[in-house]
């Protein structure tokens, strides 16, 4: 069965660019994962003027904000 990345891609970036607009932010990072005959593997995207030590920061605290939803 064929996974039709743009479809999901395009749907889920229109709803969430709506819900940024609303904060007025822009996107700083986007992870995906491969389907077909990429499964499983993880591409990462940032801004090429992103501070790394930044990006770091700010994956330890939502990586906290997810492991507190999770409870």
């Amino acid at each position: 069965m064929h996974v039709n990345t743009r479809a999901i891609t395009k749907s889920r970036l229109a709803e969430w660019a709506d819900e940024l607009e609303s904060y007025h932010c822009t996107p700083m990072l986007m992870i995906g994962f491969g389907h077909d005959h990429t499964k499983g593997q993880l591409h990462v995207l940032v801004p090429e003027d992103l501070d790394l030590d930044y990006l770091e920061r700010v994956l330890v605290w939502a990586l906290n904000q997810i492991r507190m939803k999770k409870l």
